[in-house]
């Protein structure tokens, strides 16, 4: 309060006359106070309050209006009663009663109506008058929890800032040297560093920190021009590259003054990844459209060349040059349709059948025929970790896949080392990052193909699956394995991915998903009796030009459950192997056939179909002065007529992987030309 209201009242209490026309000149005067001012005696008395005291305290009003003498303990009460966080001190403060050893020196703050808050600051004017000041604070209060709220909120964005995935720098440009003032916990995750190694320092020592001085001037640029900018970003760690996008911007103050700048780091390594898997797709897809393009018009080549090689060697001598030139020539065609057929395998023309299959036993079967390709100086092992492990694809692409990944870590290790053929199961979440968003299924085979080879850098990875692309010597591949690989797996819905460093081995590692039916072909035999033989799922192509002997061939086929291709002839037979999308198990083929006999139909197509198994017939001997033709050695002779038993028993024993039972009949029973267990014929 004023030194001169406390004069003032001093004066008129002094005074004992006329005093109406002054004391109305001070209550005027302390009505226009924004503040409460209320006056009570020794006695504990209510004196005086003036306008904005009755506004804040309206019970001092109701009291005036009752004709009641407000007195100082019901004063201290209703303090008492809206005290904030009020206590008993208050009272001990106020004193409980008017006595004249009452000492009041407080400050507290009341909640008023409405929700303002005032405080009330109490004083001893002299032994006589007490005086209570009553203030309105809200707007302060306002300004304090708006302080609070604001301070709170810097901490939990602040938080926000460090735990977000994104690498935060934040500058202060007002200060010399534009010093940073705040960096994340991802940033310093991004690059190896400490806050402390950042925090203080300038924009200019980024590009040193990341290792790139190529974002020097625009980095520059960006701070001095304090614009708005994005670049790109490439850090090498671990060997590995890994790309930031980077994003400056400033930030005004109220003024419109630059206040701060921020860099966003946002990691787009993965989105790189993906990027380079669909270009690669793309591209993989392009050269196989125009593969298979150039296979199919290639192919028609072939055919006319091939075709009037044989009409030609027809009307020659077997012992004339001519004869030996055009059998040349035909060789040459083969080898030529050979490879157009691995082009249109990598093209996805020829369609993979979907059989389920086995694959921990189809692996375990494979490593009889893998062993011959591995040379002596390389430790080869298969080993399927799982059992029934089912995919749903064509044995015959497996195997392909199989084979061309064996003899690519063979040919990377020429002076020996260790190759290691692996099957295990492998669930989404394992899945190569590049890989996972591409394949939907949850469950999968991983098939892996180890070496301790020579090894890949990235560039040449980036290219083993391009047609063509061979880092083999002139003459040493065609540069299609991989292609052919890659095609095969698409149409499985599965995907490759490989681990390589130069100088430190490869493994393939080939993702196919899980099959819950139950597998397509069945081999089943009860109690070694030949009848119960069935072989279902697994398909038999049957060539004989008899038209009665076929339809009998085939309905035994058929009561074993087989899935039966009939062709009339060798020519028939190659038309309905091209048209059945399948794999062939079986060629169950006469010999001796009009324009194109058993054993060239069986050359033709075995090298169109390497895994299909073939099982010559024949009422003739198979060799010597008897046979019109003679079949090669070592192969699979069934004489006629066709006996259930013998025929059930050959396909399943060979089906099975093992030597079909040839003299299972008395030596008397046997003819000449039967083949024994070395497979020779007698």
């Amino acid at each position: 309060m004023p030194v001169l209201f406390e004069h003032i009242f001093s004066f008129f209490s002094s005074q004992k006359d006329d005093q109406s026309s002054l004391v109305r000149v001070l209550e005027l005067a302390l009505d226009r106070y924004s503040l409460g001012k209320v006056f009570f005696d020794a006695q504990g008395r209510l004196i005086y309050a003036n306008r904005k005291a009755y506004e804040f305290i309206p019970i001092l009003k109701d009291e005036k209006r009752g004709g009641k003498a407000f007195r100082l303990p019901l004063f201290i009460d209703y303090l008492y009663d809206h005290a904030v966080e009020c206590d008993e001190s208050l009272k001990n403060a106020l004193g409980q009663a008017s006595g004249d050893d009452a000492i009041i020196n407080f400050r507290e703050v009341i909640a008023l109506e409405g929700g303002a808050l005032c405080l009330v600051e109490a004083k001893k004017l002299d032994d006589q008058h007490t005086l209570f000041v009553l203030t309105d604070i809200s707007r302060e209060k306002e300004r304090e929890d708006s302080l609070i709220f604001l301070n709170k909120n810097n901490l939990r964005l602040q938080k926000a800032m460090q735990y977000t995935n994104n690498g935060i720098l934040v500058s202060d440009p007002k200060v010399a040297g534009n010093p940073f003032i705040f960096v994340n916990s991802a940033l310093c995750e991004f690059f190896d560093l400490n806050s402390e190694d950042v925090l203080g320092r300038s924009w200019d020592i980024l590009p040193a920190i990341l290792k790139n001085e190529k974002i020097s001037t625009t980095l520059i640029q960006a701070v001095v021009l304090a614009k708005e900018s994005e670049m790109e970003l490439s850090v090498k760690k671990n060997d590995q590259v890994r790309w930031f996008d980077l994003k400056m911007s400033t930030v005004k103050d109220s003024q419109g003054r630059y206040d701060l700048q921020v860099g966003v780091f946002t990691e787009t390594t993965l989105l790189k990844l993906r990027e380079a898997e669909a270009y690669q797709a793309q591209k993989l897809e392009a050269l196989g459209k125009l593969a298979g393009g150039v296979a199919h018009d290639f192919n028609n080549v072939l055919s006319i060349i091939d075709g009037f090689s044989i009409m030609a060697a027809k009307s020659m001598a077997p012992e004339t040059p001519a004869y030996q030139y055009l059998q040349k020539i035909q060789s040459a065609a083969k080898r030529g349709a050979t490879l157009t057929n691995k082009m249109l395998t990598f093209s996805r023309h020829k369609v993979v059948s979907r059989n389920v299959i086995d694959l921990s036993a189809l692996i375990e079967d494979q490593k009889v025929l893998l062993d011959p390709l591995v040379t002596a100086s390389i430790n080869f092992s298969v080993r399927a970790g799982e059992r029934d492990l089912r995919v749903s694809g064509s044995t015959d692409s497996i195997a392909q896949i199989l084979m061309n990944l064996v003899i690519n870590a063979r040919d990377a290790m020429p002076n020996g080392g260790t190759l290691s053929v692996g099957l295990q199961s492998s669930g989404r979440s394992e899945l190569p990052e590049k890989l996972r968003d591409r394949l939907p299924d949850k469950r999968f085979a991983c098939l892996s193909v180890s070496d301790t080879g020579l090894g890949m850098d990235q560039k040449t990875i980036e290219k083993i699956f391009d047609p063509f692309f061979t880092t083999k010597p002139q003459g040493k591949g065609t540069g299609l394995g991989l292609s052919i690989v890659y095609g095969l797996v698409q149409e499985m819905g599965g995907g490759v991915h490989v681990d390589s460093c130069r100088g430190e081995g490869t493994t393939f590692h080939v993702y196919l998903p899980l099959s819950e039916a139950p597998v397509s072909k069945a081999l089943s035999r009860h109690d070694g009796d030949p009848s119960s033989i069935k072989l279902k799922g697994y398909t038999i192509l049957v060539a004989e030009d008899e038209p009665d002997l076929l339809q009998i061939v085939c309905e035994m086929l058929e009561q074993m459950e087989a899935t039966v291709i009939p062709a009339s002839n060798g020519n028939d037979a190659l038309v309905r192997q091209d048209e059945y999308e399948g794999d062939i198990d079986i060629l169950l083929t006469d010999v001796v056939m009009p324009e194109l006999n058993g054993v060239k139909l069986a050359s033709l197509l075995t090298s169109l179909r390497p895994s299909t198994k073939v099982v010559f017939m024949s009422g003739y001997p198979g060799r010597g002065d008897m046979a019109p033709i003679e079949v090669p050695e070592n192969v699979i002779f069934i004489p006629k007529p066709i006996d259930y038993a013998v025929l059930a028993s050959t396909l399943h024993d060979l089906l099975q992987g093992e030597k079909p039972d040839m003299l299972s009949g008395s030596p008397e029973q046997v003819p000449s030309y039967w083949v024994s267990h070395s497979g020779k014929i007698h």
